[in-house]
């Protein structure tokens, strides 16, 4: 019994090193957030906020590059952000305080370059691009998601990016 267990515990970990293997690899680099268009935090410290912002959007980026084949390489420079939403001021019992609001009106928007290369080096795919989502219906379940993720709809901005960029693999 002992032999099968770990037989098929072999086989699931060479199981998941292959699966790693087929992913490419994603270069992910950030321009100045403090020149960034909207990274505003609201009831955090403002460098932790923008560092979880990048580190979200950083390992997204990577899950997407992942489809990709796995001798290719993404490399992604991430210029300017504006997050969804505007931050407004808001009045409770103890004061005054901030949250970000979330409406049809208040779309993201990512600015970055980006090259997509094979494994000899050769240039796929390389461009400059301004991603916008001006007016997609939000929902009350995607509201409810969002406030579970603070880069939801950059997230779907990005996916959706990749996907109509990259359509063979999505």
């Amino acid at each position: 019994m002992m032999k099968k267990t770990l037989l098929v515990t072999g086989l699931m970990l060479a199981g998941l090193c292959h699966q790693t293997a087929l992913a490419a690899e994603a270069k992910v680099s950030w321009g100045d957030p403090k020149k960034f268009f909207d990274i505003e935090a609201v009831g955090d410290k403002q460098d932790r906020f923008e560092q979880r912002v990048m580190d979200e959007l950083t390992a997204y980026i990577g899950e997407l590059a992942e489809k990709l084949p796995a001798d290719h390489q993404f490399t992604i420079a991430i210029n300017d952000i504006d997050l969804t939403g505007r931050v407004e001021p808001v009045f409770v019992d103890t004061g005054m305080r901030y949250q970000r609001v979330v409406d049809e009106i208040s779309y993201p928007m990512i600015k970055f370059t980006y090259s997509y290369t094979d494994a000899n080096g050769q240039v796929i795919q390389e461009g400059e691009e301004r991603i916008k989502d001006l007016g997609s219906i939000i929902t009350r379940r995607e509201i409810m998601r969002s406030s579970r993720d603070n880069v939801y709809f950059e997230k779907q901005l990005l996916r959706d990016w990749f996907k109509d960029n990259f359509k063979e693999y999505f």
